[in-house]
């Protein structure tokens, strides 16, 4: 699986990713393949949702392959807010917080994300604290950068 492009979370797939949104661009491959080794893939047929607004769980995902949609639930309806493809992270928030999933993920074409759960993380870091450290504050410091870029959109 090529890694290179994972963690960029695209607004508009045709952009390049802005390079302060590519998360632990320094890790080698040896790093990520330890990483990875602790993950799940998982294939989704076009429509089929990955995950729903209101499920509690403790994962994020990688896209590894196709486009998937993020979703807000608008009283009955649902609301894109945009389309996500290759190396897009999913349900950081979830991961991070503990909440219930605050959007729902469905996808547009087949496609497949990486699942890495609180208990792989749990594993990384009592196999490679140091890796697991680089990955929370990485994820943490993304989460922050799209804060603020959403912030400064208003």
């Amino acid at each position: 699986m090529n890694i290179s492009s994972f963690f960029n979370y695209p607004d508009q797939p045709e952009h390049p990713p802005a390079p302060e949104l590519v998360l632990l661009s320094a890790w080698t491959n040896h790093e990520w393949d330890k990483f990875l080794a602790l993950t799940q893939t998982l294939r989704y047929s076009a429509n089929e949702y990955a995950f729903q607004h209101g499920e509690d769980e403790r994962s994020f995902y990688l896209v590894a392959a196709g486009r998937f949609e993020i979703l807000l639930p608008r009283g009955e309806d649902l609301t894109r807010l945009s389309l996500v493809e290759l190396g897009a992270i999913l349900g950081e928030d979830s991961f991070l917080d503990g909440q219930p999933r605050a959007t729902s993920v469905r996808a547009i074409t087949d496609g497949e994300l990486v699942r890495f759960s609180q208990d792989a993380y749990e594993v990384l870091a009592a196999k490679e604290p140091d890796l697991a450290r680089q990955l929370v504050w990485d994820l943490a410091r993304i989460v922050s950068l799209r804060h603020r870029q959403s912030i400064s959109a208003i």
